[in-house]
């Protein structure tokens, strides 16, 4: 940097001064620029141009620009290169009209020189983007020459120009175009999702085409819903192959446009209620469908019964519904069918359905119909408050719901908590507070590991206890089962008609209000095992055996009003009963075990009622001493008399029990000894008496005293 101190008026007293002042400047100079452009120099603060314009930039090297007030990447730009134009001045002219370019007005994009001299922004005006009006005339001969940017916006350009580099080594190099397509989403296809747009044709427009993606035969894709309220005026018609993927049950719903629409809000493409249509092919039904995260809302509140219309409705295999919740839809909440397998040759041992994390409530009707497809998994589902029964898990004529569970919750529905006619091996079913039966088994070959049942019957019930397992529930075993108090104090709480049932693990608690009756058994070969506790409503009973016989009653009780009522024929069985009651209680009712059933029975019923013990256990029988005397006829000898003598063993336990021995020995306080007695033989019992007949031989014809007999009764089986 040179100056001339001759030149200068800077009022500085001397050079030394003078070059200080200019050392200052140079260093911040350095701190900014490069002076003599050896290297590029790392500036410390920001450059101010104050508005003026950079000029005669040969590159711009910079890892992010910004334009407009926008962060641009520098990719995202496109230089075409810089326009230029020359024309020639005449004497005092100002306007100039470009003929070879053009600018882009207001944006700086616009440098004019006036003999190699940049002119400011000042001198001139941006007339139109080809003319140009100097604020004074020009002198004759002056050049001037005019320089523009050309600028392309990439947006302009089409997402198949713009290059995606996937990371990782390896990676294959491919334009953002393909990119994108390789989601569908439905606002691709129009979809608003402003809870007002009738979005339906938009989002099955995505699903036609996801349904076409892929290569030959094995079509499909997952089509996006992006968080929004989808309004629904039709039917949303689910294909092969196509997942409907939401954002969340919270993010992504579907709501019904309205409660007049006769359709249901999704739907198989075809489906036909009550159709095989299994039988066309091994495929021929629609399969590989799923639906996840997200919620299906009805019109209004409250939902009304109907047929026409509903949640969801599926026909096919190898579905997926996972996350979605069904909430206040008109009718069925969820419907599956599929037929037995006519015609199936593919995929026949694989599972064919897949149900996780399904929630419903408020539906019009049923929550859940599960008719098919068979050997599927209901992983968890949860059901509530809906006009007819929580879930139904059915088969019929071409029809087979044989499933896999891992737990159904059903909660306060008009009708049954949980209904099954098809075989189902489940890990937990819990009815609670529905109006009908909390649980209600009717298939064969089922296995249940647990049961809970509790606060069910709650209105005037079709259904007369927690818990059935009817006559057509064969071969059924159930790890645990466990329940309350019905809310109708007359309901029952478990009721077992089919035959070869086996319930481990009963745990049964009253309220001390109960009239029903905690265990009915009406079926064969059926064993219980487990505790009741507090069933001692006035009028209860804990065991009721209305003929049923080959039974096995492994059982522990605690306060009952009665604890056994048996009625018809129940031989052949087990009871294992041990029980205790503070106060007075009927141990056994009914038709009581007589005579003819000791070789029938096997009986050891154990507790203590009221301060007492009571036991039929044979080992522990009850001894009985009783005195009598036999009225001897004086003046004869050798003549039999009989002797009739009160029992004194408890009757409430078996009224009727065996004798198993009588002893008798005689004595008189007289001095005329020699009585010989045959005898005694036991003639006739009933609940009070023994009746025993003996013959005493004497030589005495008139004995000074009656010979007194002693009698031990042993009873017992």
């Amino acid at each position: 940097m040179k100056y001339d101190p001759n030149t200068i008026s800077s009022g500085f007293a001397s050079n030394d001064l003078l070059n200080e002042e200019f050392t200052k400047i140079q260093t911040a100079l350095e701190n900014t620029l490069s002076r003599d452009g050896s290297t590029p120099n790392s500036m410390s603060a920001d450059l101010d141009m104050n508005s003026n314009d950079m000029i005669n930039i040969s590159t711009v090297n910079t890892q992010s620009l910004t334009i407009g007030g926008n962060i641009v990447s520098p990719g995202a730009l496109e230089f075409s290169g810089v326009s230029k134009e020359i024309q020639y001045a005449t004497a005092g002219q100002t306007v100039f009209t470009l003929t070879t370019m053009s600018y882009l007005q207001g944006v700086n994009n616009l440098d004019v020189y006036i003999q190699g001299v940049r002119q400011a922004y000042t001198a001139y005006t941006e007339t139109s983007s080809t003319v140009v009006t100097f604020s004074e005339g020009l002198e004759d001969g002056d050049e001037v020459q005019f320089r523009a940017l050309t600028v392309n916006d990439i947006g302009a350009t089409t997402a198949a120009q713009v290059s995606y580099t996937p990371a990782g080594t390896g990676a294959v190099v491919g334009d953002v175009q393909d990119k994108l397509r390789e989601s569908v989403s439905v606002k691709d296809f129009g979809a608003v999702g402003d809870g007002a747009t009738d979005d339906a044709a938009a989002i099955n427009l995505a699903i036609n085409y996801a349904a076409t993606q892929g290569v030959g035969t094995r079509l499909g894709g997952t089509v996006h819903f992006p968080p929004g309220n989808y309004i629904l005026e039709t039917a949303l018609v689910l294909k092969s192959g196509v997942i409907l993927s939401g954002s969340g049950i919270n993010a992504t719903t579907l709501q019904k446009k309205t409660q007049a629409g006769a359709y249901w809000m999704i739907e198989t493409d075809g489906f036909t209620a009550g159709a095989d249509l299994w039988s066309v092919a091994s495929d021929g039904i629609l399969h590989g469908f799923g639906i996840n995260n997200m919620a299906l809302y009805g019109a209004a509140n409250p939902p009304v019964t109907a047929t026409d219309r509903g949640g969801i409705r599926l026909y096919g295999k190898r579905y997926d519904v996972e996350n979605v919740l069904i909430h206040n839809v008109d009718g069925v909440g969820f419907l599956s069918e599929a037929g037995d397998g006519v015609g199936q040759t593919d995929w026949r041992d694989m599972p064919e359905g897949s149900i996780s994390d399904l929630f419903v409530y408020k539906a019009g009707d049923e929550g859940i119909i599960y008719k098919g497809p068979h050997d599927s998994q209901i992983n968890s589902a949860f059901v509530s408050t809906c006009g007819a029964d929580g879930v139904q898990i059915l088969t019929a004529s071409g029809y087979h719901g044989v499933c896999d569970i891992g737990i159904i919750h059903s909660y306060a529905n008009t009708g049954r908590g949980i209904y099954t006619t098809a075989p189902i091996h489940a890990a937990s079913l819990i009815g609670e507070s529905n109006q009908d039966a909390g649980v209600y088994l009717t298939g064969d070959n089922t296995k249940v590991d647990w049961i809970q049942c509790y606060s069910n019957n709650s209105s005037v019930a079709t259904d007369t206890s927690q818990c059935i397992i009817s006559s057509a529930s064969n071969g059924l075993t159930v790890g645990q089962f466990h329940a309350s108090n019905a809310n109708t104090l007359s309901a029952d709480c478990l009721t077992v008609a089919g035959t070869h049932v086996a319930i481990d693990g009963i745990k049964i608690g009253g309220n001390n209000t109960a009239t029903g009756s905690a265990i009915v058994n009406t079926g064969n070969f059926n064993s219980f095992k487990g505790n009741v506790s507090a069933w001692d409503g006035v009028g209860s009973t804990v065991l009721e055996v209305d003929g049923s016989q080959y039974c096995v009653y492994n059982l522990a009780v605690s306060a009952f009003d009665t604890l056994v009522n048996t009625s018809n024929d129940y031989r052949y069985s087990d009871f294992n009963i041990r029980f205790y009651e503070a106060g007075s209680a009927t141990i056994w009712g009914g038709t009581t075990p007589t005579l003819g059933y000791r070789n029938t029975l096997a009986m050891t019923v154990l507790g203590r009622m009221n301060s007492v013990d009571y036991s039929t256990k044979s080992q522990a029988r009850i001894t009985s001493t009783t005195n009598g005397f036999l009225d001897v006829d004086s003046a004869s000898t050798g003549i039999g008399s009989r002797f009739t003598k009160a029992a004194t063993w408890e009757t409430e336990m078996i009224l009727t029990p065996d004798i198993s021995e009588m002893h008798i020995s005689t004595y008189d306080n007289s001095t005329d000894l020699g009585y010989v007695m045959n005898g005694p033989v036991i003639s006739g019992f009933n609940a009070s008496t023994v009746t025993c007949a003996a013959q005493v031989n004497t030589g005495v014809s008139s004995p000074s005293a009656d010979p007194q007999a002693v009698v031990s009764v042993r009873m017992g089986r």
